[in-house]
């Protein structure tokens, strides 16, 4: 009777590490929950490792949300859009930056589409910008932008532009209290505009 008492207890032990595992049939992916909080320019970036366990090529045809926009670099490939190969035994760490498709707290999952099937990573966003309590009252407009934005302040102001990943990549002085600002040289995605020492706002680009 004890025997079969353990033997019962090290199958429950061994069901139950694999029901937590994260790791399928050809494919591990750590971690399977990445967890983001707004920041003073952006949000946290977040990393996870996709490792090909077969003798196959693995073929990542991209990465997706219906709750997130979302961000993913291998290196300077642009996953999410682009897609991957992995070769058989390797492992690739892929940057994730989301940018939630509505204003405050969300969660959802992202979706990696690959040849051997889609795999879910569970996405959950922390809104830290009270955007709704600017006392500058600075507007942007329309979000999500095409061609141009417009950008309403009061009075003089450095506007600063990082992409979903925390770079800075453009900047400029309004100089009045209503600014038209082509985005014709930005890609399609998630960008935060910051306006003077502390106010910013998320701004999403869809050409």
């Amino acid at each position: 009777m004890k025997k079969l008492f353990l033997l019962a207890a090290v199958l429950f032990v061994g069901l139950g590490l694999k029901a937590q595992s994260n790791a399928y049939e050809n494919v591990a992916i750590s971690p399977d929950s990445l967890y983001y909080s707004g920041g003073e320019c952006c949000p946290t970036i977040n990393f996870i490792l996709i490792e090909n366990m077969s003798d196959e090529i693995m073929v990542i045809n991209g990465m997706h949300s219906d709750a997130f926009y979302v961000e993913c670099f291998y290196k300077d490939i642009n996953v999410a859009e682009d897609g991957l190969f992995i070769a058989p035994g390797e492992s690739v760490e892929v940057s994730v930056s989301i940018g939630p498709m509505d204003t405050g707290d969300s969660e959802g999952t992202m979706i990696i589409d690959t040849d051997f099937g889609e795999y879910a990573v569970y996405l959950n966003y922390e809104e830290t910008y009270g955007l709704e309590e600017s006392p500058a009252h600075v507007e942007i407009y329309p979000n999500p932008a095409k061609d141009f934005i417009t950008i309403a302040s009061q009075g003089q102001q450095n506007i600063k532009v990082f992409n979903a990943l925390g770079q800075h990549v453009d900047e400029w002085v309004a100089e009045g209290d209503l600014v038209t600002v082509s985005t014709s040289k930005y890609a399609n995605g998630v960008y935060f505009v910051q306006i003077g020492d502390k106010e910013v706002r998320r701004l999403v680009i869809l050409h």
